[in-house]
């Protein structure tokens, strides 16, 4: 296995891989798209068009990537956290639908 001169057998391989430096696992492509958008557009697009001020902290994917979305600039927009929170959650409870009805 690559990374640090570490081997592992076959059976251990996969549970001891090194984490990517940003949470979710994006890198250093992820953090310039993310700037970019912020400098763009540096206010929370959600709070803006409810009538709210707020400066945005996190970008987000208008279309989530588990639904065929993309980190295209046109999918991304700026959110705050609170706003990011709130989508987050109700994209994971319609994830879980999608799961549930599958099965």
């Amino acid at each position: 296995m690559r990374g640090r001169g570490v081997r592992y057998c076959d059976e251990h391989r996969g549970q001891y891989a090194w984490k990517k430096s940003t949470p979710g696992g994006y890198g250093s492509h992820w953090r310039k798209l993310r700037n970019a958008v912020l400098a763009r557009e540096p206010l929370c697009r959600v709070c803006n068009q409810a009538g709210r001020i707020k400066a945005a902290d996190a970008v987000d994917h208008i279309t989530p990537k588990f639904e065929g979305g993309t980190d295209a600039f046109e999918n991304l927009q700026p959110i705050c956290e609170a706003c990011h929170a709130k989508k987050t959650a109700a994209e994971a409870r319609r994830a879980q639908q999608c799961l549930t009805a599958q099965a």
